[in-house]
């Protein structure tokens, strides 16, 4: 679990509260929240390395530095994570028109993997925008998997509602059902919401590994079909087969640029 700009009773400022929970001491999340005011309260859907639980044993307490569960922590996946995310300024709550605006994105999205048949996902209201979680069964590493599933779904936003791409990462947060989302200060119509389920299916099936690696598969097939087949040097080429984890390329400046993230260097396009 992990509460953000948390305040409690004594404390100077807000923090970051953190703990764990074994499963047959969930109920007492309610107990440990009930004290505890944050702008976000969230928790992580893969399963956690059971040592970590000595970090804060079934509690909540202020989160030291390096503290908070990272990738290396998480023991395999269970959960793709989809986030629909109304389009607006950073640090705000969503207005009832974007929020309602995410609502049926997310509903868009669910019904095209239905067509591709996927099983039913649960269906929740972030408080701002909608997020679908599908069941899966894959290792922590998963070789870039759920980030090529992500890519895939982009094309499926728009000017009003994102597709998220940086979900990924197996340590990822989720926003808690339950708890209220309370970003920036209430205004007009930008008030603050409660987090809660929408719809789960009785029993969530597990999404078969080749359905997510045919729903991968459509941005490879992309990739190919840009690539030439004569044999001249094209940097659009070059890049998808030596950089495939490569993002972009966006329009920069008279060009085009690509970033790499985990080499940290940029590719300029003429």
């Amino acid at each position: 679990m992990r509460c953000l700009y948390a305040t409690v009773p004594g404390a100077r400022c807000p923090h970051i509260e953190s703990g764990y929970f074994t499963y047959e001491n969930i109920p007492k999340v309610a107990k440990e929240l009930a004290r505890i005011e944050a702008s976000g309260v969230y928790f992580t859907p893969n399963p956690v390395n059971p040592d970590l639980l000595a970090r804060a044993a079934n509690r909540m307490k202020p989160a030291i530095r390096n503290s908070t569960t990272s990738d290396s922590d998480i023991i395999n996946r269970r959960w793709f994570l989809i986030d629909c995310d109304p389009k607006r300024p950073s640090g705000i709550s969503a207005s009832e028109a974007e929020h309602d605006t995410a609502l049926y994105k997310a509903i868009e999205v669910s019904e095209k993997l239905k067509s591709m048949g996927w099983p039913e996902p649960i269906m929740l209201d972030s408080g701002n925008g909608a997020q679908l979680m599908y069941r899966v069964d894959l290792p922590a590493d998963d070789d870039g998997l759920i980030k090529a599933c992500l890519k895939a779904l982009a094309p499926m936003g728009d000017d009003k509602v994102s597709i998220d791409q940086t979900v990924f990462n197996p340590a990822r947060i989720w926003r808690l059902p339950g708890t209220v989302n309370r970003k920036g200060d209430e205004i007009d119509d930008r008030r603050y919401r409660l987090a809660k389920i929408i719809s789960m299916p009785q029993s969530p099936e597990i999404v078969p590994v080749e359905k997510l690696h045919e729903l991968a598969g459509i941005v490879q097939a992309s990739v190919q079909e840009r690539i030439p087949s004569d044999t001249a040097f094209y940097i659009d080429a070059w890049i998808a087969e030596h950089c495939p984890e490569a993002e972009g390329p966006t329009d920069w400046k008279d060009g085009r640029m690509s970033l790499r993230i985990h080499r940290r260097f940029a590719v300029g396009l003429r």
